[in-house]
């Protein structure tokens, strides 16, 4: 039962990560990428390669571990170009 901890947490934040997107696309009408979407789906790829890391499941670990990687560099992006527009201002 506690080996499924991290993995009921993790699939808890992609489930939920998905609303801030869906908010932010259609309250405020903007096609940009929510933060709190691309930071909910972090925590889900985190949560879920512990998970797979604890069961020893490597196709989870494989998949998260990638999906980790593309957050990072996304949120590597997402600052660098919020720091850009902020100097051309």
């Amino acid at each position: 039962m506690i080996n499924e901890i991290p993995g009921w947490v993790g699939s808890f934040f992609y489930g939920i990560c998905f609303l801030p997107q869906i908010y932010s696309i259609f309250k405020n009408q903007s096609p940009k990428l929510d933060i709190n979407f691309i930071f909910l789906q972090f925590l889900g790829a985190c949560f879920m390669f512990i998970y797979g890391l604890i069961n020893k499941l490597y196709p989870i670990m494989i998949l998260n571990a990638f999906a980790w990687f593309c957050i990072v560099l996304i949120l590597i992006g997402y600052h660098h170009n919020k720091k850009n527009n902020y100097t051309q201002s």
